[in-house]
């Protein structure tokens, strides 16, 4: 926009002249507005009020090629109310500020089409609707220029059907749909894990930045001035920063202007108005996230924000999120129905139509559908290897994650490493709700049919349940339904899983145990070769069927097409069972190598425990190392409910020979032997520290281990000595200090921890390390 010359020499005509004073025109007091007409040499006309050679009030401005404006100016810019006509046709009607559309407005473009909503800096931002040529309709919520939260986009028809595409919108495609795909992965068809709705979902903190200006304080380069840097970042966001004044009228483009906060406060203030001090206030209480995936809080704090403005709206963007689709009175749109056949054809393994379907460019390749679920998990958990591939080429997101927190890999998991192949823990002992049972939990609406490995049977656990349960008909068949059958090829003996190394008797009987259960519940499936084996005494020996088992499992025509679901694997007797169950592991297996070659975070999606916990539990020791080669963390914890243990919690006090070569490798991996997991004390004890007085030569003292959980101690009248003790929780040196299993391992492991820095005076329930050990009876 061309400014008027100070010294006046661009004014051609003066034909309208007057002096008025600050009371005549708002917001200039004690100023004087002039009024005027100008030109340019360019030919640029503008006819209106001006103070001190500046555009300044009401007035147009008509540019060489014909573009015009009307309405408001202050000090030489666009601010106001105003009408802007381009000379291509478009038109803008709305509010400005500092030469930028911001605020509400109404934008049309030459080929008719029109927006109406709001505007930030030039961008479209908050909710608005999209009116285009051909009669569409697009009612949402935008971010800088962009579709970003819920919406619907309502399709011209003349077929008096409505048809919408209704959903969160990230661009021009959906990211999460109001749709809910049944017979995809849910951790609530696995009663073994308890799912914690409080403890899955994250919290969004709307003062992160403020709390990343305190993290930039303990920077080391304070001279570094890279607008990326965080010390930049820091100065911008200070108080005490502030623009050279009038900088504005030099340069507008905020795209390369540095927003300080006091400007960003300005912009907010005439964005929202008099909504402002209210969204302040409310954004200082955290909200839980629906996903904890980065762009799903994005959009969840974006919609956050804008939630004072969608009373304007013909829809409530709550029933986008909460409600289903039948509630909406609209047939699924192209978008909706390409979206959910993604995923469905992601579960199936369908290769050429998920390409297809990425191809059309119409579905992004993380949308995920009302419960969360997401095409890459569907695919990972059925074993789709090519499917796997082909949405991670095409862009889909690794670690993404469902509602319930877990990713692809967390999800191949737990598959894999069911709870009935977990080794013995001495922690599981200590903390008797390892896996606490669940509360009876109320159905969403999800079918059951879960895209899992079928398990062993319930009733042989490896964990110490204080309980025992026999497999229902319904648990039963549902692990029979849950595995699509993987396209399998030839192994070599690198792709076996930690399977092979159980032995073939716990191997067979497994198996066998889990077909007779089933077979009992459901006498249609035994056949005469079921009976023969069931039935009657065959004089064959576990060794022999496990044996054939293994050769049947890398024989593809042995097993492809046949699936531990809806009874296939069990027509097949035991040894044709067991062969099914150890192909799919098998894939498996082969799907996590996959995917974390491909760079799956093993930090990511730690529900109901990040994977190097799983690999811990089963003793998988070339998981554990594989996991830790990839940047897995060894200071993750387990919630409250289940101890608070880490990895080397568990691999301390693991019963079996894996566990001394799983605790090397954590320690090597930086894991600290010092960490304490959660005391089960009432808080009470946990604010006051014990008392505990000195003993000389002459006192007497009882020390009770049966529950570990109180020191009895006799004392002289004449002792006065006190001393105090704080009870800082269960370190790995006393799970491995407290193990009378296995005296030798466990003196190897507490070499491994002192050697690396473990404390031995550290006091967990009244104990040391040292007094555990006596205890036991360890006196290696």
């Amino acid at each position: 926009m061309p400014s008027i010359s100070p010294d006046g020499e661009n004014i051609k005509e003066n034909t309208f002249l007057r002096l008025i004073t600050s009371s005549d025109h708002r917001g200039y007091e004690g100023q004087t507005v002039l009024s005027g007409k100008f030109s340019w040499p360019s030919g640029a006309l503008y006819e209106g009020e001006y103070k001190e050679h500046r555009r300044h009030g009401a007035g147009k401005q008509t540019w060489q090629d014909g573009s015009t404006y009307k309405g408001e100016f202050m000090n030489d810019m666009r601010h106001g109310q105003g009408i802007h006509k381009w000379a291509s046709g478009e038109i803008y009607e709305g509010s400005f500020y500092k030469d930028h559309m911001h605020g509400s407005g109404r934008y049309t473009w030459n080929d008719g089409s029109v927006y109406s909503g709001t505007f930030y800096l030039d961008r479209k931002e908050g909710y608005g609707c999209l009116t285009f040529v051909n009669g569409d309709l697009f009612e949402g919520l935008y971010k800088s220029n962009e579709r970003f939260g819920p919406g619907i986009l309502t399709y011209a028809s003349n077929t008096g059907c409505k048809v919408q595409d209704i959903g969160w919108w990230f661009r021009d495609k959906l990211i999460r749909l109001c749709s809910e795909v049944n017979g995809v992965f849910s951790l609530t068809d696995h009663d073994e894990y308890e799912y914690c709705e409080d403890e899955t979902h994250h919290e969004i903190n709307f003062n992160e930045d403020e709390t990343f200006v305190q993290d930039a304080l303990l920077a080391d380069d304070v001279t570094s001035y890279n607008f990326q840097s965080s010390q930049f970042k820091f100065a911008l966001s200070s108080d005490n920063t502030a623009l050279p004044k009038g900088i504005e009228s030099y340069s507008k483009d905020f795209e390369h202007l540095p927003v300080t906060s006091k400007l960003k406060e300005e912009l907010n203030i005439a964005f929202f108005g008099t909504s402002y001090d209210t969204i302040l206030k409310d954004r200082r209480i955290p909200i839980k996230a629906f996903n904890n995936s980065v762009l799903s809080k994005k959009i969840q704090k974006h919609i956050h924000t804008h939630q004072f403005a969608e009373k304007h709206l013909s829809f409530f963007p709550g029933d986008v999120l909460t409600k289903e689709r039948s509630n909406f009175e609209s047939k699924p749109g192209p978008l909706e129905v390409a979206s959910m056949r993604l995923i469905v054809s992601s579960a199936e393994g369908a290769t050429h139509k998920v390409y297809s379907i990425l191809k059309s460019g119409l579905v992004n390749p993380n949308v995920c559908d009302r419960g969360g679920s997401v095409a890459i998990v569907s695919a990972a958990t059925n074993c789709h290897l090519d499917v796997v591939n082909i949405l991670l080429d095409m862009g889909a997101n690794i670690n993404q994650v469902n509602d319930e927190g877990i990713s692809a890999l967390t999800a191949c998991h737990i598959f894999y490493y069911p709870v009935d192949h977990f080794k013995q823990n001495l922690t599981d002992k200590l903390f008797k709700n390892v896996l606490p049972k669940k509360k009876k939990k109320v159905k969403t609406g999800r079918k059951s049919k879960k895209v899992s490995c079928p398990s062993s049977p319930k009733h042989i656990r490896r964990l110490s349940f204080s309980e025992h349960r026999s497999p229902s008909p319904d648990s039963l068949l549902k692990r029979r339904m849950t595995l699509a059958s993987p396209v399998l090829s030839s192994s070599d003996d690198d792709n076996a899983s930690f399977l092979d190394d159980i032995s073939s008797t716990t191997c067979i009987e497994m198996c066998k145990s889990d077909l007779s259960e089933f077979l009992h519940h459901v006498p249609e499936l035994a056949f005469e070769s079921n009976e023969n084996v069931f039935d009657l005494e065959a004089k064959v020996t576990d060794d022999l069927i496990e044996r054939t088992a293994t050769l049947l499992s890398r024989n593809e025509r042995a097993v492809s097409g046949v699936s531990t679901r809806n009874g296939q694997a069990i027509m097949l007797g035991t040894a044709g069972a067991l062969a099914v169950w150890k192909a799919e592991h098998i894939q498996l297996r082969k799907m996590m190598d996959v995917l974390l070659v491909r760079g799956a975070d093993p930090n990511i999606g730690g529900i109901p425990f990040p994977p190097l916990l799983f690999a811990v539990k089963a003793s998988d020791v070339d998981a554990v190392s594989s996991l830790l080669r990839r940047g897995a963390r060894t200071d993750f914890k387990l919630s409250d409910k289940l101890g608070g243990y880490t990895a080397l919690h568990i691999a301390s006090g693991m019963m079996c020979h894996e566990g001394v070569k799983i605790v090397e490798l954590l320690l090597h991996a930086n894991a600290d032997p010092n960490t304490c997991a959660l005391e089960k004390v009432t808080l009470k004890e946990k604010l006051q520290p014990r008392m505990v007085r000195c003993l000389d030569s002459n006192s007497n003292h009882s020390l009770n281990f049966g529950s570990f959980t109180k020191l009895d101690v006799k004392y002289n009248t004449d002792d006065n000595k006190m001393m105090m003790i704080h009870d800082e929780g269960i370190t790995p040196l006393h799970v491995a200090s407290h193990r009378d299993d296995n005296y030798k391992d466990a003196c190897y492991i507490t070499h491994l921890l002192l050697d690396n820095g473990a404390q031995p005076d550290r006091i967990w329930m009244g104990h040391s390390p040292l007094s555990l050990s006596i205890a036991s009876g360890n006196d290696l």
